[in-house]
């Protein structure tokens, strides 16, 4: 299967979207010209702080929405595939907004994009409502590079194994999920237990983008952390809780060499599952 390198921008973001944007594009264009990646991928609503208040004035339609048309030009001028999370604003109804990433290609053009399906509402020590203010999306979301099928997802997603086992069935080789996990809470004890235990459950390579630590700017402060992990479920590569790049090459023969030597799929009982699943 192809090889080709990643790169996971775990960005800064401030209360200003143009900036946010910019600085975004910046970090796209340093991490390209010094690791010539196939792919980079960004963090739930990169562009914006992560607040219920700031989706729907920072939502944009897709494809043609500012942050839209950055991230396409972009895309076709370092030849690269884009992955970023927005908010989406509904052509027909403005006032519905999606928590939403959208996949670009090395030709600038929409590939997809995908509309996160659960919606966060927690009512723990950060509580947070994401039902509020979005209207969820109701599919799993795909696209090749080459022979590689990559999955997308987004943040409270990856908590449904059942979900992510669609992913599996629909021969998903990489998992790009986008992620907004608060520093107290879902951060500390559940980033990497959920992105490993994920990866084991899938077999696949499993991207987990947050943005950096913001606590100057919101009262929901991300956790950061992002990090790449294998199919056999082990860390390759993760950041701190600051702004960073990272870069890792995938070689796509592990995911088939860990379905071979794990055969989960093959011994699932599917007799058994379904008949409590559809209760």
């Amino acid at each position: 299967m192809t090889k080709f390198g990643i790169v996971l921008i775990q960005n800064f973001t401030t209360t200003n979207k143009e900036q946010n944007v910019s600085h975004a594009m910046d970090l796209i264009r340093k991490a390209v010209q010094k690791y010539k990646p196939r792919l980079v991928a960004l963090p739930e609503c990169f562009n914006a702080p992560y607040l219920n208040e700031a989706f729907e004035p920072n939502a944009e339609l897709v494809p043609t929405g500012p942050t839209c048309v950055k991230m396409s030009n972009i895309a076709k001028e370092l030849g690269i595939y884009l992955v970023g999370g927005i908010m989406e604003r509904d052509q027909q109804n403005p006032k519905t907004v999606y928590n939403c990433a959208t996949v670009w290609g090395p030709d600038g053009i929409l590939i997809t994009k995908h509309r996160k399906v659960h919606l966060y509402d927690f009512y723990g020590t950060v509580g947070f409502k994401e039902s509020a203010t979005l209207t969820p999306g109701n599919d799993i979301t795909t696209f090749n590079i080459d022979d590689v099928k990559v999955g997308v997802a987004i943040c409270y997603d990856i908590s449904s194994p059942e979900f992510l086992m669609c992913y599996k069935m629909a021969g998903v080789d990489l998992m790009v999920v986008p992620m907004a996990y608060d520093h107290v809470c879902w951060g500390p004890k559940y980033w990497e237990l959920i992105g490993r235990a994920r990866a084991f459950d899938t077999q696949v390579y499993f991207a987990e983008i947050s943005g950096a630590r913001n606590t100057d700017i919101s009262k929901y402060v991300l956790y950061g952390y992002t990090h790449l992990i294998d199919p056999f479920g082990h860390i390759m590569v993760q950041a701190s809780e600051n702004e960073e790049i990272l870069f890792s090459e995938l070689d796509f023969d592990e995911v088939k060499r860990a379905r071979r030597e794990i055969t989960k799929t093959a011994h699932r009982r599917t007799d058994i599952y379904d008949r409590y699943l559809r209760k």
